[in-house]
């Protein structure tokens, strides 16, 4: 059997360890895969009922759907492997969609706008450094020229500012929560690698620390990311009505909050703002 030093998750003594894992926090693995179902089903109903331009509110509400799903099925895939920091990014990514998804309810049109813009500025600034910082090199000093001259014509325009979006919707109090997983997951960062970090119990001294987190750890990333994925789930669907589907979202949380909150949890008595579509 290879070791977590040899192989790291991927090596037998974490495979091995998975039915362990899952037994130890079997009521928080099934609520996830509850949740999971419930958002892989929002996202096959967007498919088949959302028909129109792709920019459309509903169209990019879809997208967005189908993209949660597939975050919070990757948290529990982390989770079985009790991969702590790499679950929390996961679930940072899904806390984007009820933060997107609540300023596009409120907020469509500028909301959509400002991701048009956002597109157009990542190809700009990917020009720019083509231009600047490359050794690209163009047929003629004329299709350099035209580079530029494009490049120029575009404007000024702005990234996607998520504190902004999390601004404009009703839930931009989960903006902090936003704040904390990007810290401690997401970026590199003094707190993030602090995860590697064990110090000595009597003095100064530290060593390297790795291997796969524990079970109060699992609990708290299955935790967080089943909620924010019903937050998503919930906000989804007052943009694309389905008063089912909504209500097995708010059942989730309430059998969640019935629980005791996981230590190390990155939202403690987190709720939900808004009153689900009935």
């Amino acid at each position: 059997m290879t070791t977590f030093r040899e192989e790291g998750y991927l090596s037998g003594v974490v495979t091995d360890a998975i039915a362990e894992i899952r037994e130890e926090n079997a009521v928080w693995f099934s609520l996830a895969e509850e949740a999971s179902r419930a958002m892989q089903g929002s996202a096959a109903f967007g498919t088949e009922t959302v028909q129109t331009d792709q920019l459309h509110a509903n169209a990019v509400a879809t997208r967005l759907m189908m993209r949660a799903a597939g975050n919070l099925q990757a948290a529990i895939l982390m989770a079985e492997r009790a991969m702590i920091a790499e679950g929390k990014t996961m679930g940072r990514l899904l806390l984007e969609a009820p933060l997107f998804l609540s300023a596009l309810r409120k907020e469509e049109t500028a909301v959509l706008k400002m991701l048009r813009e956002d597109y157009e500025a990542s190809k700009k600034r990917r020009g720019m450094f083509i231009l600047d910082h490359t050794n690209a090199k163009f047929e003629s000093e004329a299709q350099r020229q035209q580079m530029v001259e494009t490049i120029a014509a575009m404007g000024k325009l702005a990234q996607l500012d998520f504190r902004k979006i999390a601004e404009m919707g009703d839930i931009f109090k989960f903006y902090l929560s936003y704040q904390h997983l990007s810290q401690e997951a997401v970026h590199v960062s003094a707190t993030s690698l602090f995860r590697h970090l064990m110090m000595a119990d009597d003095g100064p001294g530290w060593n390297y620390r790795w291997g796969r987190g524990t079970t109060d750890e699992v609990a708290a990333v299955l935790s967080f990311a089943t909620k924010f994925g019903c937050f998503a789930g919930i906000a989804y669907h007052e943009l694309v009505p389905d008063a089912v589907r909504s209500l097995s979202y708010a059942e989730i949380l309430r059998r969640i909050e019935a629980l005791p909150e996981p230590d190390g949890s990155a939202l403690r008595n987190a709720k939900w703002a808004l009153n689900p579509v009935t």
